[in-house]
């Protein structure tokens, strides 16, 4: 059995609140109140951890599909005798986000636990007043947007097929296809949004090799061409230089919030990407670093909520 096709349903607003509780010792309590926890602030490592869970949910739970995450916010309140942990995810997605509230919630009070696990610890080495429980779902909701469209709520998407046609071309001198680490998730999240890719290629660091390789692509029925590799600022890295003068319009959105977005992720090195997004021959055309994790990020939070609002743009009407 296959991931369930979830790509007839609408993108709208989605929220999920989860909580759980730690059970701990009263002299573990003090110290966290203290601030006296060797390992650092609890709270915080928590809430990295949960946050980190979140987003992964997708690669953790099988049937759970990659969701382009609006917010988290993670709330840590005493009890007597304990912790009580939150968190709450919101998305833009066609599917809930209970199971990201609930992993989130589940890791973070994993990590509260091994924040202060040698305070926990008896003269055996066992845990025999710590406890994890409670874990829940407090709340979900769905609904639209007030006062901003979500990607479905355009007119060009409703006269669009709900499955966009993508392409994707690898841009690496040094990667086989057997590697083509970046390319295949690409491949793997344009799928398991019920999408198509109707051609992928693999070139090496080329301009002419490029060009040639994406014309071959612009000729399949995809609407959509998605490169990765070579966007970076060493004298290798030509993919740019191969696709500016091929540019009838830009897309300057695009580079802007995938940068926006890169630098929550990684800082200031967001400055390294020439990330960029334009029209070659009617078909939309974004160039992508061959990072991963950078690909991940522009497929989810940008690139796949929007495709079915470009395909209605560029299908003839």
């Amino acid at each position: 059995m296959g991931m369930i096709d979830v790509s007839s349903k609408e993108v709208v607003s989605r929220e999920a609140e989860a909580e759980g509780i730690i059970l701990l010792q009263a002299g573990t309590l003090k110290r966290i109140a203290e601030r006296e926890i060797r390992k650092g602030d609890p709270f915080s490592f928590a809430e990295a951890a949960g946050m980190a869970a979140v987003k992964q949910t997708h690669l953790l739970i099988p049937h759970c599909h990659p969701i382009p995450v609006e917010g988290v916010e993670f709330h840590f309140d005493p009890i007597p005798g304990g912790i009580r942990a939150r968190c709450r995810v919101r998305a833009l997605a066609r599917t809930g986000v209970e199971m990201e509230a609930l992993l989130g919630v589940t890791l973070a009070l994993d990590t509260l636990w091994d924040m202060v696990k040698y305070l926990e610890k008896d003269a055996g080495g066992q845990y025999p007043h710590t406890r994890i429980s409670e874990i829940r779902i407090l709340e979900k909701q769905k609904g639209s947007v007030s006062g901003r469209k979500t990607p479905s709520d355009h007119p060009h998407v409703q006269q669009a097929p709900s499955r966009a046609n993508f392409a994707i071309l690898s841009v690496s001198t040094s990667r086989t296809q057997e590697q083509d680490s970046a390319g295949d998730l690409i491949e793997a999240l344009v799928r398991s949004q019920g999408h198509h890719v109707s051609g992928r290629s693999l070139v090496k660091d080329d301009v002419d090799a490029i060009r040639d390789a994406l014309h071959g692509l612009l000729d399949t029925e995809a609407l959509l061409v998605v490169l990765t590799g070579g966007t970076g600022i060493t004298p290798t890295d030509v993919t740019i230089e191969a696709l500016e003068p091929l540019f009838q319009k830009r897309l300057p959105g695009f580079s802007a919030l995938f940068t926006r977005l890169s630098y929550d992720e990684i800082g200031p090195a967001a400055i390294l990407s020439r990330a960029v997004g334009g029209i070659i021959n009617g078909k939309a055309v974004f160039c992508l670093p061959g990072n991963p994790n950078a690909c991940k990020l522009a497929m989810e939070r940008i690139l796949l909520p929007e495709a079915s609002h470009l395909a209605g743009h560029l299908t003839p009407h």
